[in-house]
């Protein structure tokens, strides 16, 4: 008798234990993982909690968290469109979007999803301070303090707020107040290793080299990857990219960096003061070219591949000359880095434009990044953000494809102008820093009449970037020249040349810009500065 009962008693016990749980359940177990940091259990139970309730927006928007939390920001920025989309007034969503979209530098939409966060839900302070983030991200520091005061009036308690308060103020050289809120953070949340960081960086600035010290050191024990995770700003767009550098050369003479971080710091703090002849855009009184467009690719951070230096940057800034030629924005596709897979470019090239051009339009096409021979053919090949140089034929977009579709365009003239180099031989190449290999130039003597190529580099040279000014040679002297009153491919070609090939020999390469077709053919025409 006793024995049956046991028997019943655990029989009892493991049908329920084996009772399905809810998706309540699966989602408070998820929010529990996702506060001790177990972001991979959190998901896990927030995909079975989906699984039961597809319709609780409030699900979604957890694990978007979690997928910001693993740096996952696209499958994050996806959940939090499932989640407005089934609650139009989740303003948590919009707040959270805004974060992932900030991560991945995209400032503009992020704040956009702050102030409609902040439009649902005006005492919203982790918005405001986010908001305030990326506004200093855009070197808009009165803004950001703004916003960082608002945030803290609705919650003193906001160490975030303090510490991003004491850096806008930093950046406005103003070191009292922001070691005074720096300190406020720190008191807030000990462990808060980025605002001592900061704090070390003010007193530095204050000449208190004693505290700074200190203040360093309590920063590195927090989080002993600090000085690492600090340079990580040095590949980012943003407006304080210089800044960082020059914090981090600062704080080096109290803890040892890493050489290379070290070099790289050095080379972008003066990267504004010794590109400032290009840096600053001119006003060239251009007239609106309506129906000309521009596709302009800049690679500089591949998926598996070696960067190629300033690629990224030197495309935002011939976006910015071809604004101030006339090109209207809207006539414009800027794809950069993870943007610019094989499945964008290849969109852009032969679905957006064949689909916008007119007959009198003038396309100008600028490439800048890495390429890769096919080992059969030898064919030249544009390596996407996700190209592989062992299966170019599948991931890599042929140079021999780009001028056919380019040459198939009903158009007046089509420009292209290449900064990458056609040199290497695939295998075990050994190239100069900075280069951006690919191979020999591909066959162009049967270019269209109505197109014009314009390359860094001819034969197997390598194209090369100056440390010292920021940016690849070829493209620094292709703007210097639209600058310097150069209005056609003819004229900058002659112009650029010598300058490109003597600071090629200064870096150790040989570099020599080519132009198809040759450069008698093309005067008076190809005009890029009207």
């Amino acid at each position: 008798m006793r024995k049956s009962i046991i028997y019943i008693f655990v029989f009892a016990l493991n049908v329920i234990l084996a009772s399905p749980a809810s998706a309540e359940d699966y989602l408070k177990s998820g929010q529990e993982y996702y506060k001790k940091g177990q972001y991979d259990l959190a998901i896990a139970d927030l995909n079975k909690a989906i699984e039961l309730n597809p319709r609780d927006a409030g699900i979604y928007g957890w694990r978007g968290s979690a997928y910001s939390a693993k740096g996952q920001y696209d499958l994050a920025i996806a959940d939090h469109n499932t989640a407005i989309e089934l609650n139009p007034k989740y303003a948590v969503a919009y707040g959270h979007r805004g974060v992932a979209y900030a991560h991945k530098d995209r400032y503009d939409l992020a704040i956009a999803d702050y102030n409609t966060a902040i439009e649902l839900n005006p005492k919203y302070a982790v918005a405001y301070g986010h908001r305030g983030v990326a506004y200093a991200h855009k070197d808009r520091y009165d803004l950001a303090i703004a916003d960082h005061n608002t945030a803290i009036e609705l919650n003193p308690k906001y160490a975030f707020s303090y510490m991003n308060r004491g850096f806008a103020y930093i950046r406005k050289g103003q070191y009292d107040p922001a070691i005074a809120d720096l300190n406020t953070a720190i008191e807030l949340n000990p462990k808060y290793a980025h605002a001592y960081y900061h704090l070390a960086f003010a007193y530095h600035k204050k000449n208190d080299k004693k505290k700074a010290k200190s203040a360093l050191s309590n920063a590195i024990s927090i989080e002993p990857a600090i000085i690492d995770k600090r340079a990580e700003y040095l590949d980012r767009p943003t407006a304080s990219k210089k800044f960082y550098a020059e914090q981090l050369i600062a704080l080096s003479q109290y803890v040892t960096v890493p050489s290379a971080l070290l070099a790289k710091a050095r080379g972008l703090s003066g990267e504004v003061a010794a590109s400032t002849d290009i840096q600053d855009i001119p006003d060239f009184k251009s007239s609106p070219r309506n129906n000309d467009l521009a596709v302009i690719i800049g690679i500089e951070n591949y998926q598996g591949l070696p960067k190629s230096d300033y690629s990224k940057s030197d495309a935002g800034i011939v976006r910015d000359y071809l604004k101030a030629l006339g090109f209207q924005e809207r006539n414009m596709e800027f794809i950069t880095d993870d943007k610019a897979t094989f499945s964008s470019i290849k969109k852009t090239i032969e679905t957006w434009l064949p689909n916008r051009v007119k007959k009198d339009s003038r396309v100008f096409i600028y490439y800048s990044g890495h390429g890769a021979p096919a080992i059969k053919s030898g064919d030249a090949y544009i390596v996407p953000f996700d190209g592989d140089p062992n299966y170019l034929e599948d991931t890599g977009y042929p140079l021999k494809r780009l001028y056919d579709k380019l040459g198939k365009l009903q158009v007046a003239e089509v420009t292209v102008v290449l900064d990458s180099c056609f040199s290497g031989a695939g295998g075990r190449s050994v190239l100069a820093k900075g280069a951006r290999p690919l191979v020999m130039m591909a066959d162009i003597t049967t270019i269209p009449s109505n197109m014009a190529i314009l390359s860094a580099t001819q034969g197997s040279q390598i194209s090369t970037s100056s440390p010292e000014k920021g940016h690849g040679v070829f493209t620094y002297y292709f703007l210097k020249a639209l600058k310097e009153g150069k209005k056609n491919i003819s004229e900058i070609y002659e112009y650029i040349k010598p300058l490109v090939e003597d600071e090629a020999k200064q870096l150790n390469v040989q570099q020599s810009p080519s132009v198809s077709p040759d450069a008698e053919k093309l005067k008076g025409k190809f005009i890029l500065r009207r």
